[in-house]
């Protein structure tokens, strides 16, 4: 049974609007996914002293 105009417009709108929230909800998810790779700590990593890094911080932001 051969498909109405209206229905293939129907169709490609759907398809358009679906194509649009899905690329959306991945760049939010993509930007979720890297903010949890940056908290996630590595195996055998050694992290610095809070302290120590923020008078780092602060020196290299008194030379500018």
């Amino acid at each position: 049974m051969p498909r109405s105009f209206l229905d293939l417009c129907n169709l490609r709108l759907l398809v358009v609007i679906l194509v649009v929230l899905t690329a959306s909800q991945f760049r939010f998810s993509l930007l979720i996914s890297h903010l949890k790779a940056k908290a996630i700590p590595v195996r055998g990593a050694k992290f610095k002293k809070a302290c120590f890094l923020a008078g780092f911080l602060l020196s290299n932001y008194q030379r500018s």
